[in-house]
């Protein structure tokens, strides 16, 4: 899907396709440093707001799963207030604070943890909501 993303030279279905990639390195080989790579290559490409935001919550994801939190959080909330930015907090800003919200949680941050779950719980589907409220109860 990369190559063929590449040859036609779209930018976001190769973002896309980065990302699917991703997740096959870090799910399926265990290799998360290869799986950053691509996240990174996804977020240095010209996308529309609602690609980036979900490039952005890959991202995110990655780095709380490396125990990079500061890290984590700090990306995590630039893509957000990307996401309000560009009006489209209510269909993507939903994945993106649930995934800062549970790096505030591990960073020992709590009270950050809670105001973004609140927000994700607010933002996303009600089937998805018990994802955010289950691990800060």
């Amino acid at each position: 899907a990369v190559t063929l993303a590449e040859g036609a030279g779209d930018e976001v279905a190769l973002a896309i396709a980065l990302v699917n990639e991703s997740w096959r390195q870090s799910d399926a080989m265990g290799d998360e440093v290869a799986a950053l790579a691509q996240l990174e290559r996804a977020l240095g490409l010209q996308v529309n707001p609602a690609v980036r935001v979900y490039v952005g919550a890959a991202y995110v994801d990655l780095l709380a799963r490396l125990g990079r939190y500061d890290e984590a959080t700090a990306v995590g909330e630039a893509h957000f207030a990307d996401a309000v930015r560009g009006g489209i907090e209510r269909g993507s800003g939903g994945s993106v604070a649930v995934q800062i919200a549970h790096a505030h949680f591990c960073a020992g941050r709590p009270e950050e943890a809670k105001r973004y779950a609140q927000r994700a719980r607010r933002l996303l589907d009600r089937p998805s909501r018990a994802a955010v409220i289950r691990p800060l109860a």
